[in-house]
């Protein structure tokens, strides 16, 4: 139909940039909200996450083999952890989400392209849809990050995500930036505490509007 051949109009174009900008704003029509530059299928990347997936991984592994010392008394066996990723793609089903232990956690995330960010938006899984919104992270901090190191990093939003009947899962937050902010190409995201899990925190997507 005219839909689908638009879209593949716009995947045939030659240049990188407006392929990368054709996926974002393709994908970016959920929920009515501006281009995410942080989406991974449009090109955004994880640079480091704390804690390390390699360490996730390696406490998995000791979890288990506890778990099997005590069997057959006890057995329990612990989820294998998704890779922080997660956290920039747009599934955002039960389970789907980037998941560590306790409540603090830091991503540093590769824009899909240059930009001066001018809000976030944070998706959690709708509380219709979870057993308990418990572990929906509550405050972020948001830094930019300039090219060169020496500059260091610049704080640009401090919100906190709001849990409760009647509050829609997809929130949006407004960067404190100056209007003639140079663009950039990384943010740090900071997470200091959840809504009262004290095991576990699951961030299900962070996006990046320009």
């Amino acid at each position: 139909d005219a839909a689908q051949e638009a879209v593949l109009n716009k995947l045939m174009r030659p240049s990188v940039t407006d392929l990368a900008q054709d996926v974002i704003e393709i994908v970016a029509a959920d929920y009515g909200l501006p281009a995410d530059y942080a989406l991974s299928s449009a090109g955004g990347k994880i640079i480091s996450s704390e804690p390390s997936y390699a360490s996730q991984v390696t406490n998995y592994m000791l979890e288990v083999g506890a778990s099997l010392a005590r069997f057959p008394a006890e057995l329990s066996v612990p989820t294998f952890p998704k890779r922080p990723v997660m956290a920039i793609t747009n599934d955002v089903s039960p389970g789907n989400a980037w998941c560590f232990d306790g409540q603090r956690a830091n991503l540093t995330i590769k824009l899909a392209r240059r930009v001066a960010p001018r809000s976030f938006s944070v998706d959690h899984v709708p509380a219709s849809a979870t057993f308990s919104i418990e572990s929906a992270p509550r405050r972020f901090r948001v830094f930019t990050i300039p090219d060169t190191p020496s500059r260091g990093e610049t704080l640009v939003a401090d919100f906190e995500y709001v849990v409760g009947a009647g509050v829609r899962h997809v929130q949006t937050f407004a960067a404190e930036l100056a209007e003639e902010a140079a663009a950039v190409r990384a943010v740090r995201v900071e997470i200091s505490e959840n809504h009262g899990n004290p095991e576990f925190t699951c961030l299900y997507r962070f996006r990046v509007h320009a």
